[in-house]
């Protein structure tokens, strides 16, 4: 069996018509797997409606934020046969462009997961069966995003359920020396001595050993966690009700015989792009013990390390496959946003034998070479210049994860060796 995995798509008009000589090499690679994989990275708009909901204002952006189905019909004549929905642009139309998403998808026949019209849709695996066995998809956000992105199951009388994403919710700590920390706890106490406060500040210590400092008066306001710790310093706290029933979904899928796909899509990124989350290394390696066959991710527009785990490939970003951003800005024009791979893993009944790179431009070389964003529509396989820097980062952030890349020419290959 052979799998190919690509960055994420953020596709907001159809490719084919215009750039499909550039993209017919790239269609044979991803049309000789049996599974071929993206993200999603846009709302289908559809018979639901909806309304933009980006950004702070509510009036309609001055371009499109959401996408035709006929996107759809392009990724799928491009061999795509399966589909994370999951992300920060899903909420793009509100619940209806939810809906209208998960509606196109199925339509087309995409073996897809990661939202739904309740907590328990989104929260449910895609399962198809592809070369005569079946295969299963856990999709999973973990943010940052505000609550009403993420799927909710009804609790009636009171509320029905909420359609959105399956969260596996990310949360900043920041971790600060006894002393520091010890200043937080007083001023809170503090500010506790105010009536319009009181009602929403706790004791001068959390039960878990943290204090959690509330902006503003109001219920639900934004917080700052601290804890104790050796320094300062920004960290991340899973939510473990999310991360529990998703490992529970892999678990369940594994026993039923299911190859298994995770994907996780977040925007929790270090300072240095490149750099890899220790979260989500960690996350990563539970999803595996758990029975995931292979952990891919998206969010941070650059390409990172791949590790093998356990015998499973983890690929911590795969970057941008179709980048079509709702604006121009300078940071775009930073070239790594702009070269990915498509990763090719090749078994052998359950074993992974080798992952196989061909290096892309995301929006095309020339493009690239001139800076400019007249042409950046669509992908093509990198040669020359391109590929190679494209490929040596990746080998290089790999070795990090104990992983050997081989470079040979544009090409370049992982070789299981344990």
């Amino acid at each position: 069996m052979k799998v190919s995995l690509v960055g994420q798509s953020v596709i907001h008009d159809p490719i084919l018509k215009h750039y499909g000589g550039r993209l017919s090499p790239l269609t044979q690679i991803i049309s000789a797997s049996d599974i071929s994989f993206t993200n999603l990275e846009t709302t289908i708009a559809g018979r639901h409606g909806g309304w933009p909901m980006i950004g702070s204002s509510m009036t309609p952006p001055t371009r499109a934020i959401f996408s035709p189905p006929a996107v759809l019909d392009d990724l799928r004549t491009m061999g795509f046969n399966a589909l994370s929905m999951c992300n920060n642009h899903a909420f793009l139309l509100g619940p209806g462009g939810i809906l209208s998403t998960i509606e196109e998808v199925q339509a087309r026949g995409f073996l897809a997961a990661g939202i739904g019209a309740s907590l328990t849709e989104a929260a449910t695996p895609g399962r198809m069966e592809i070369a005569g066995r079946p295969v299963s998809l856990v999709a999973m956000d973990a943010g940052p995003l505000p609550a009403t992105v993420y799927a909710t199951d009804a609790q009636l009388p009171f509320y029905p359920a909420r359609p959105g994403n399956n969260p596996m919710r990310v949360s900043p700590v920041i971790e600060v020396p006894d002393e520091q920390f010890a200043m937080l706890a007083d001023m809170r106490r503090t500010l506790g001595h105010f009536d319009l406060r009181a009602q929403y500040i706790k004791s001068p210590a959390d039960a878990d050993g943290t204090v959690t400092l509330s902006a503003v008066i109001y219920p639900g306001a934004p917080t700052l966690k601290f804890r104790r710790g050796e320094a300062c310093r920004a960290a991340f706290e899973v939510n473990q009700a999310d991360l529990a029933r998703n490992l529970a979904a892999i678990r369940a899928e594994k026993a039923a015989g299911s190859f298994v796909i995770v994907y996780v899509h977040h925007h929790i990124w270090d300072k240095v792009w490149e750099k890899t989350p220790s979260w989500m290394q960690s996350v990563s390696r539970e999803f595996i013990d758990a029975g995931a066959d292979i952990v891919v991710s998206h969010g941070v527009p650059v390409l990172h390390g791949v590790e093998i785990y356990k015998g499973k490939p983890i690929f911590y970003s795969l970057g941008n496959f179709i980048f079509q951003p709702f604006s121009d800005a300078d940071i775009w024009l930073n070239n790594r946003i702009w070269l990915s791979v498509v990763a090719t893993c090749n078994y052998d009944g359950e074993a992974l034998e080798r992952i196989d790179f061909v290096p892309i431009a995301v929006g095309g070389q020339e493009s690239l070479r001139l800076n400019s964003y007249e042409d950046r529509n669509a992908p093509e396989i990198a040669t020359g210049h391109y590929a190679d820097a494209t490929l040596g980062w990746l080998a290089e952030l790999s070795a990090a994860f104990g992983s050997r890349i081989e470079v040979t020419g544009d090409r370049a290959v992982l070789v299981r060796t344990d």
